[in-house]
């Protein structure tokens, strides 16, 4: 096999690999819409979680002791979604009732997957000489 084509075929098994990804995240944000996921880990100090609802994820370290057990649970929503949340991403300390939360809308990550994915078909197409000598015309 030359090596050539086996560039090609990691190409190829690299972008099939994160498209996968991609397609599972994509079900995770459409299903966020009418459930709420939630999965974590009760550690003897802290607790983490990552929680999925309304096209959001939180990701949160919680200063509460645990049992060093894994958990997750699933709900159906209540609430409406929060537009506002779905356009930024947030990091919110609460240092009084020891929570530290992130907050990221999930076409964020679906999007940044999708790159990553394309990124060896790109990078043969673009390279950093070929863009500077594109820039650098008259």
């Amino acid at each position: 096999m030359s090596r050539a084509t086996l560039l090609k075929s990691l190409r190829i098994a690299w972008s099939v690999a994160w498209g996968m990804v991609a397609v599972l995240l994509i079900a995770l944000l459409v299903r966020s819409y009418w459930t709420l996921d939630s999965f974590g880990f009760r550690g003897p100090t802290h607790s983490r979680a990552v929680v999925s609802e309304n096209g959001v994820f939180t990701a949160s370290i919680i200063a509460q002791p645990g049992r060093n057990t894994w958990e997750n649970y699933v709900r159906p929503l209540e609430a409406p979604p929060d537009l506002i949340g779905h356009l930024s991403v947030g990091y919110y300390p609460d240092e009084s009732q020891g929570i530290w939360s992130l907050v990221f809308p999930q076409w964020l990550l679906v999007l940044s997957i999708g790159v990553l994915g394309a990124a060896p078909w790109m990078l043969k197409r673009f390279t950093v000489l070929g863009t500077l000598a594109f820039f650098s015309r008259r």
